[in-house]
């Protein structure tokens, strides 16, 4: 058995060679498309199971590949599930869960960083609203899918990334299972000459939501231009055409969280130059706030004049992002965000639960606020905000964690940045300004229970984390050599 492990071990590209071969051949072979489907999921299963006993990293780094390539599949009972990923992280979970049982090993230096204690917080948290819950069930259910992602994408990245190189191959891998979703919304979306309309459904079946697909490339985008500052020559121009590919892509998705966090992302760089403190970002962002706040009858009444639709041309759409008035998609969001709200105010302290925003929302709707796509069946939707989801469902002090975390995250991400001494200052910029799109992109729509999403954004902080406690350990080995 040991033997057969190491000839495995060595061979590791022969056999995935191999293996997408045979998915091939069998493709070729069989024009019926479930004996295809089947077999291939059969080779699939097999393969999987053998590298998760051979080497768990390889099965974690396919799931990765797989992410952005599953697909959501609608189930008559039970929430649904995105496919294949969810079930591969599944997979892994359950073997972590008994690896740890059987060798019971926890490190006690990532149990104490801020960012994990933070993060074990808002779980805590979300257990306890679960528990008080309007709708137990679902809220449970929806606290199991997050223990899931934390387990894997941050807990068990943490570990991989211990290897800092093993924090480039994920992203590289994710990047490389998104190039045929591209060329998938590519090609539909020329058979409607690029259209806006069309834009909503040509990320389908990989992506539901063209927000989702703006948002995933969004992230990449900081990472890919840190690839290619990174990489030798023979590599460099696959990287820019890779970039050309997404910033192309993500001006195609029509998302305009996308745009707007792309911009400010730019700017944020640049502020980086001279050494912007999270304090001061805090400031301006207090600052801008406070304007808003007291200007806000006079940008009212600008946006009721405004009468540009989001799907018209791409002026319009651009335009469109302040009509409140005429404009389905702005008037709907504003609809969930007062709904949220006032959610929020009827339970301020631990909100409905988890996941019921979607179930509860409807009887908060008023009349002068609802669109042509508003329900009152709790059959799709969310608040349209990561931070006014938390606020309903989780109450008060679950946003104000979830806001710690993001502070947090900011500042670990400027600190690595800033780290003189540091070999990854460039990374650790990329992944800082990769996860402020994230959180920027979070108060126009909802990514945190979707896990193309929540893979980038956990494993971004795994990484940050990975790299702040390498430096650590590394400056205190050079102050114990110095004693020495």
């Amino acid at each position: 058995m040991t033997k057969t492990i190491e000839f495995f071990s060595k061979h590791k590209v022969f056999l995935i060679t191999l293996f997408f071969i045979a998915i091939i051949n069998l493709v070729l072979l069989y024009n019926d498309v479930v004996v295809t489907t089947i077999a291939i999921f059969s080779i699939l299963g097999l393969a999987l199971l053998l590298s998760l006993l051979i080497n768990k990293e390889i099965f974690y780094n396919i799931t990765i590949f797989f992410i952005p390539l599953s697909f959501i599949m609608e189930q008559r009972s039970g929430p649904a599930i995105s496919f294949p990923s969810e079930m591969f992280a599944v997979i892994l979970f359950l073997y972590l869960f008994f690896e740890f049982f059987s060798k019971g090993k926890l490190e006690f230096t990532i149990l104490k960083h801020p960012i994990t204690i933070l993060i074990l917080v808002d779980f805590l948290w979300m257990v306890l609203t679960s528990l008080a819950s309007t709708m137990p069930i679902v809220s449970l259910k929806r606290t199991a899918i997050k223990l899931l992602y934390l387990t894997i994408y941050y807990f068990y990245s943490i570990s991989v990334f211990k290897n800092t190189e093993n924090i480039k191959k994920v992203y590289v891998l994710y990047s490389l299972g998104l190039i045929f979703p591209i060329i998938s919304s590519f090609v539909f979306h020329a058979k409607y000459n690029f259209s806006i309309a069309a834009a909503y459904k040509m990320t389908q079946p990989f992506y539901n939501d063209h927000t989702i697909y703006g948002a995933c490339l969004t992230f990449l985008i900081p990472i890919i231009i840190y690839f290619i500052s990174e990489s030798k020559k023979s590599m460099k121009f696959i990287w820019i055409l890779l970039f050309l590919i997404f910033v192309v892509a993500t001006f195609l998705s029509y998302s305009r969280a996308s745009w707007v966090s792309l911009i400010l992302i730019l700017f944020l760089y640049f502020a980086t130059y001279f050494k912007i403190n999270m304090r001061s970002i805090m400031l301006i962002l207090v600052a801008t706030s406070m304007v808003g706040f007291l200007s806000f009858n006079v940008i009212k009444e600008k946006f009721k004049t405004n009468k540009s639709v989001s799907n018209k041309d791409i002026s319009q759409h651009i335009e469109s992002v302040g009509n409140v008035n005429s404009d389905a998609s702005n008037t709907e969001r504003l609809n969930r965000w007062y709904c949220a709200w006032r959610m929020f105010l009827d339970k301020p302290f631990a909100g409905f639960g988890p996941g019921t925003y979607q179930f509860k929302y409807g009887p908060y709707q008023i009349k002068e606020l609802t669109t042509r796509i508003s329900t009152y069946k709790g059959d799709k939707g969310n608040a349209h905000s990561d931070y006014l989801g938390y606020l309903c469902e989780t109450g008060l002090p679950g946003l104000l964690i979830y806001l710690s975390l993001i502070y947090a995250t900011m500042q670990l991400g400027l600190k690595n940045a800033y780290n003189q001494a540091s070999k990854h200052r460039k990374l650790s910029m990329a992944l800082f300004l990769a996860l402020t799109s994230f959180f920027i992109e979070g108060f126009f729509n909802s990514f945190i229970d979707i896990d193309k999403t929540m893979m980038l954004a956990l494993c971004g902080m795994a990484a940050l984390v990975a790299i702040d406690l390498n430096e650590n350990k590394s400056s205190d080995l050079s102050i114990k050599d110095s004693v020495i």
